[in-house]
């Protein structure tokens, strides 16, 4: 009513006034809502027993929340107090900061040495470069990145990515153009392309029209663009790379020369001696 927003209690028949511009629907007996432009908490009965002071809020599971307050981002209890040694689920190693990869109530973020988030457990998702602390982040479908010592968010958006691998990462623009970013966030292979695999060795397969081709990590063409279909493959911990060229599967050597896996015709005295030969493909193990 008025641009508010408040609730009515069926058992109780009783109406609680709209007072709320926005608000949350209750998880654990207790709903967020924000009242001009800051969050707290009601109970089931309509009364604010956490008072309306957070800058951002997450629901409550468990009998905990997290909070971001104009110093720090933490977890309180029903009571609003601060829980000094939350429960908290990680999911990686420590980034330059200290910070981990975290899961809170369903949602992703990264908690730091010192009890609080570094960044709100609003995620749905997360990749990072380990040497720089570089993220992006998945919210609502879109990829964005955080910069560490960057006061804004940066503005690039990104519909999907890749995995981090060499200090590269494969992203896809919102107008569905390929590209790669590099440690530091920046942009370094420009969006071109209609797909991409992640780096192995110095190089990363990418695809333009209906064909895919090498690039290296300074987005030179190092293999044409002339085969229909590839994989990476592992083999005795030396990278090859499994391709299909016309119709026609085989693997590519460190020169980049296509290898057929088919016998020459002229080879009758192979086919003599092994009349009943796998085929490689079904036999190697692909990654």
């Amino acid at each position: 009513q008025d641009g508010l927003w408040g609730f009515y209690d069926l058992r109780r028949k009783k109406l609680i006034a709209p007072q709320y511009s926005k608000l949350e629907p209750f998880y654990d007996g207790i709903a967020a809502v924000n009242c001009q432009g800051r969050w707290g908490y009601i109970d089931a009965t309509g009364e604010l027993i956490i008072p309306a002071q957070y800058v951002w809020v997450s629901d409550f599971v468990k009998g905990a929340a997290a909070v971001l307050n104009a110093s720090a981002c933490v977890v309180i209890d029903r009571e609003g107090q601060v829980i000094e040694k939350p429960e908290i689920y990680y999911q990686s190693p420590a980034l330059p900061d200290g910070s981990r990869y975290v899961l809170f109530n369903n949602k992703y973020g990264f908690f730091g040495k010192d009890g609080t988030f570094t960044i709100a457990p609003h995620l749905d998702s997360a990749k990072w470069f380990v040497d720089t602390g570089v993220i992006l982040a998945e919210e609502g479908n879109f990829w964005s990145l955080i910069i560490p010592g960057n006061a804004e968010v940066s503005a690039l958006r990104f519909k999907s990515v890749g995995d981090v691998s060499e200090n590269m990462c494969w992203v896809k623009t919102i107008d569905n153009k390929v590209g790669f970013i590099d440690k530091n966030g920046q942009l370094v292979i420009p969006p071109v392309y209609k797909q991409a695999r992640g780096f192995r060795k110095g190089w990363a397969a990418v695809r333009k029209d209906q064909k895919w081709g090498f690039i290296n990590s300074k987005g030179e063409e190092i293999v044409p663009f002339e085969y229909d279909d590839l994989d990476y493959l592992e083999m005795d911990s030396q990278l090859q790379l499994q391709v299909i060229r016309n119709g026609v599967k085989g693997v590519l050597d460190i020169t980049g020369k296509f290898c057929p896996f088919e016998a020459p015709t002229t080879a009758g005295n192979l086919q003599d001696a092994f009349p009943n030969a796998e085929d490689p493909l079904q036999r190697w193990p692909t990654r």
